[in-house]
């Protein structure tokens, strides 16, 4: 996808398409249909960088985007390439306000990264559970870079298949303490991982959380 070259020629850390089935952008239904191109259904990209970097690669997706919803998030980026930058920030398990505080933390890698022999979205998501995280999720994209990387992406007559994935993971920021380790040990040679907060909830026990936590590193 050109929008994906268009930020790495502007220096973004990293970037990937994830493909819907099913969704609604300015009010209208946009879902995949069986026999049919699905030309419209929704997708989604996932751009990281600074700002620096982000903005000269604006007008170029303005141009290649059907008037596209845009929304912005503050990040860390934890680790890059296999390389340590930083561990997550250590925030407060709850908001002046009482509300809890959640950490997001997502993985970037291609589905053929490996480590000790398996795929590391597979390890990670073994070994989270392993340690106790509260949840993670695997999303596969269709096209995607990270730390300089070339793109990857399904290719015409390709055998093995080498799309990005994204592991998300959410939990309390203690639990994010613990298990720590485990993710930068699976991600010692490939991923680009980022922490942010978020808003959340666990289970219906906690419904006043879902108020915005966002202002929590300032």
């Amino acid at each position: 996808m050109a929008a994906v070259d268009a930020l790495r020629a502007s220096g973004a850390a990293g970037a990937s398409v994830l493909l819907g089935v099913d969704g609604t952008l300015h009010g209208e239904r946009r879902r995949a249909r069986f026999f049919a191109r699905n030309a419209g259904v929704p997708l989604m990209l996932v751009a990281i960088g600074t700002r620096a970097t982000l903005e000269p690669a604006l007008p170029r997706l303005s141009a290649l985007l059907e008037d596209p919803v845009v929304t912005i998030e503050r990040v860390q980026i934890c680790k890059s390439a296999g390389r340590r930058i930083a561990a997550p920030r250590e925030v407060p398990e709850r908001d002046p306000s009482g509300l809890p505080i959640w950490q997001k933390l997502v993985v970037h890698v291609e589905e053929q990264a490996k480590h000790d022999g398996h795929p590391v979205h597979v390890q990670l998501v073994r070994r989270l559970r392993e340690a106790g995280a509260a949840g993670a999720t695997v999303l596969r994209g269709v096209r995607g870079f990270y730390s300089g990387h070339e793109p990857f992406a399904d290719r015409l007559l390709s055998i093995r298949r080498n799309v990005p994935v994204l592991v998300v993971v959410v939990d309390t920021p203690s639990g994010v303490r613990r298990w720590w380790p485990v993710l930068d040990e699976v991600t010692r040679e490939a991923g680009l991982v980022t922490s942010e907060l978020v808003p959340g909830s666990h289970g219906l026990r906690a419904p006043l959380a879902l108020a915005s936590t966002s202002n929590a590193y300032g």
